[in-house]
């Protein structure tokens, strides 16, 4: 991407507005978007930092392609923030998930807003990427096209939700793992990139969030009860159960899943900084392979690498 491409996203982000302009409440001025976290700073980023401080690959920046697509160090208040809401939706969205509040499975609420923002913010880096049709061939931008109109018919579904306080909506698989957790992860997407059997393509979103909880790993899998295909929830409840009848196999597709696919993925800069090349060299060679894509083809071949490669970092441990 060029020079130019950053000056746009910049620009498109800043002229944003607000995602829920006229729904619930007036925005603060006239629904002028704010940087909003994708992953609570207080709450989660602090517990993997190191005087404040993670790793991420800020890739709406400038520098990224400077420094070869690699993670670098940001100050927990400004990793992974994004135009999306104004201030007074975005504290009222996630009001559970913040403020100091801690990870309570029973409470529902608490459970749909994790599952909604990693779908809202994964809708609104796919309407960014709307702007930019010449990076990628016609077909891909055409899939493209269908996943976004797809994520946007779902983010409404959402929208409707939280108007009428329906939080029993979202079915969550919630997975605690009694291992370290050195990294986070919030995104929305397709979880079958094949364990045993092949990559499903499927047009269900599924909400994934991981991340360290006092000593355990959480992880949640979430989607919307009316909205998922069934294979797809059964693939959730598949997943759930391999955790417990093979953690280590869970632990390696989980951790690959996220570092292939979450490119907004947050990592401790401690743990990274005792890592060896070699370890360091596998986890970018996963990360790069998708943003790469350029076409049909390049993406059908970086699901075989994908399904080839091991990542040599312990990421839950």
């Amino acid at each position: 991407m060029n020079m130019d491409n950053y000056t746009r996203i910049k620009k498109i982000r800043q002229q944003n507005i607000c995602l829920f302009k006229d729904y619930s409440f007036n925005c603060e001025e006239n629904g002028k978007t704010a940087k909003n976290h994708l992953i609570s700073k207080a709450n989660y980023l602090k517990r993997i930092s190191n005087q404040d401080r993670v790793l991420v690959f800020d890739f709406e920046n400038r520098d990224y392609s400077k420094r070869n697509r690699e993670l670098t160090e940001r100050n927990i208040k400004k990793a992974n923030t994004f135009n999306v809401f104004c201030s007074k939706h975005d504290d009222y969205l996630f009001n559970e998930i913040e403020n100091g509040n801690k990870f309570d499975e029973t409470n529902k609420k608490q459970l749909f807003q994790f599952a909604f923002r990693a779908l809202v913010f994964s809708y609104s880096e796919q309407d960014l990427k709307d702007n930019f049709d010449k990076i990628v061939t016609n077909s891909l931008n055409k899939i493209g096209e269908a996943h976004l109109h797809n994520t946007e018919k779902i983010f409404k579904k959402y929208r409707f939700l939280i108007e009428i306080n329906n939080w029993d909506s979202v079915e969550t698989e919630i997975i605690k793992l009694n291992k370290k957790c050195e990294f986070i992860s919030c995104w929305s997407g397709n979880l079958n990139i094949g364990i045993n059997g092949l990559f499903r393509l499927s047009p269900s979103k599924i909400s994934i969030n991981i991340f360290p909880n006092e000593n355990e790993t959480v992880i949640l899998l979430s989607y919307l009860k009316d909205d998922v295909f069934f294979a797809d929830k059964l693939f959730c409840q598949r997943l759930k159960k391999l955790a417990t009848t093979n953690e280590k196999k869970f632990i390696t597709y989980i951790e690959k899943l996220a570092v292939a696919f979450d490119h907004n993925i947050a990592l401790s800069p401690v743990y990274w900084s005792k890592c060896d090349e070699i370890s360091k060299s596998t986890f970018y060679e996963i990360a790069h392979i998708f943003p790469k894509v350029k076409n049909l083809k390049d993406g059908l071949l970086g699901i075989l690498k994908l399904k080839k490669l091991k990542l040599k970092l312990n990421l839950i441990h």
